[in-house]
């Protein structure tokens, strides 16, 4: 994981992306409102674990809120058995397809979407 140190700006831009208050993304990350408030004010840096855990709840990568990239975008889905099962198991059988397999569940996707 990278060591680089969060910038405040881009974790605002993230979160009010979302049209979340501070509060609200504090309550959705699991952190105090204080604790949230002095990562966005630059006070404190969250470790590894906990930036990785804040880019997934606000729907950005962990590289956009270091700076290494300037695409806000998600880089990564962290997905749940226990919450949802049938798009886990479908991500399973998609890793583990062989190439033909794969691309006829993207086509199917494709055309599902339509």
């Amino acid at each position: 994981m990278n060591n680089s140190k969060l910038i405040p700006e881009r974790l605002i831009n993230a979160r009010e992306s979302l049209n979340i208050s501070k509060a609200e993304a504090s309550r959705k990350i699991g952190l105090s409102k204080i604790g949230y408030n002095r990562y966005e004010s630059g006070e404190r840096t969250p470790s590894p674990q906990m930036m990785q855990v804040i880019a997934n709840t606000l729907n950005t990568s962990v590289d956009y809120l270091v700076g290494i990239t300037d695409n806000p975008g998600v880089d990564t889905v962290q997905l749940n058995r226990q919450q949802d099962a049938e798009l886990f198991d479908l991500v399973l059988e998609y890793k583990n397809a062989d190439s033909s397999m794969k691309k006829r569940i993207l086509a199917y996707a494709k055309a599902f979407q339509k």
